[in-house]
């Protein structure tokens, strides 16, 4: 008895003490409390040192990785609330599908304003001799609307402040990849089950999108056997070559997409150094540093985009660039002295619909004033 006693109260110990980490807490922990004076204090002191065990002896740092996880993996990120759409189709942060698909308000100054910092950014990559192109969001609620449930489709998905945004740039004259139009005729049955269940926007959307970029820019034939295969986006020979590099068959087992691997085809992988230690998202720009060919300039390509964008392509980007440089598209301000300072050749920016970037609502307010 006694030792089965021992062995409850050393397990959790053990546990606290060389499997915390204090860098997953937003907050200061209970420290142990003074011993009591009086016998009056003794009730307060006790269910300090109740507080002082959970906090620092028990397990609850590991129960918190263990429910960040089940999240993660589960929940989209966090988000509770999933729809079941048909034949297997699962459609994580739902509250934002709902409203975007039934209950949003169109507002067209959400459409001009998002419309002019494209255009900025077209104009502010041109002015360094870049080449650029657009790509919206591949949101799955309107790439997939047949496959969510009839009660929360959208009516017509070309109803949308995305859509408006991108018949708007369309209109401009600027490069742009829609992933919306080259998933319109796709049959959307053989998509495999992994994407079934993508939990964050729709990745298998934004490498099609990312392919398709790489094309309009004339880079394509750049890519290694067997990637120039997928040109054209036929289904049959789209999910059997991208499954051979890239594993999906065993991705499906896994809670994220593998970056594709492409080692067996001479290409090596690229040098990651994060230049934002703290990675603010308010600052943060990752680069890629890769090698360079003879004494000749490889070019430099920066992405702005969603969090998981700078992993696409990784390795293919090393054996075209001589610099990779990601920056969130969700900051303007950042996004712009990212083209001012870093000089690139080539930028693909993924843009979204809810943005209200720096640079533009500064003019929009200083325009109202």
């Amino acid at each position: 008895m006694d030792r089965l006693l021992l062995i409850i109260l050393v397990i959790p110990v053990i546990a606290g003490l060389f499997g915390s980490d204090l860098s997953m807490e937003n907050r200061v922990r209970k420290k142990f409390p003074n011993v009591p004076g009086t016998l009056s204090e003794l009730d307060v002191f006790f269910s300090e040192v109740d507080a002082f065990v959970s906090d620092n002896i028990g397990l609850r740092n590991q129960m918190i990785e263990v429910k960040r996880s089940v999240d993660k993996t589960l929940n989209g990120g966090g988000n509770s609330l999933v729809i079941a759409g048909s034949e297997g189709w699962l459609f994580y942060n739902a509250p934002s599908v709902i409203d975007r698909n039934s209950g949003r308000e169109f507002l067209p100054w959400r459409v001009t304003n998002m419309t002019r910092y494209v255009q900025e950014a077209q104009d502010l990559a041109t002015s360094v001799g870049a080449h650029f192109i657009a790509i919206p969001v591949p949101n799955k609620h309107a790439v997939y609307n047949a496959k969510l449930p009839r009660w929360a489709r959208a009516e017509d998905t070309e109803r949308s402040e995305q859509r408006a945004i991108v018949h708007e740039i369309g209109s401009l004259g600027v490069p742009l990849s829609d992933p919306y139009l080259l998933f319109k005729n796709f049959d959307l049955d053989a998509t495999p089950l992994y994407f079934k269940r993508d939990t964050h926007w729709n990745e298998f959307g934004a490498y099609i999108a990312f392919y398709d970029a790489i094309v309009q820019l004339g880079l394509a034939a750049d890519l290694p056997a067997p990637m120039n295969l997928l040109q054209g986006f036929e289904e049959g020979s789209f999910f059997g070559v991208l499954d051979q590099f890239s594993g999906l068959s065993e991705a499906a087992e896994s809670e994220s997409l593998p970056i594709l691997d492409m080692t067996a085809f001479g290409v090596a992988e690229l040098e990651f150094n994060e230049i934002d230690d703290h990675v603010s998202m308010d600052s943060y720009i990752v680069s890629y540093d890769t090698k360079q060919v003879g004494h000749s300039r490889k070019p430099r390509l920066l992405i702005i985009g969603d969090s998981f964008t700078y992993d696409l392509f990784r390795p293919y980007w090393g054996s075209v660039f001589g610099e990779v440089r990601w920056s969130h598209h969700g900051h303007g301000k950042y996004n712009r002295a990212a083209i001012e300072e870093f000089q690139p050749d080539f930028v693909i920016f993924e843009f979204v619909d809810w943005e209200i970037p720096a640079w533009v609502l500064h003019e929009t307010l200083r325009a109202s004033q």
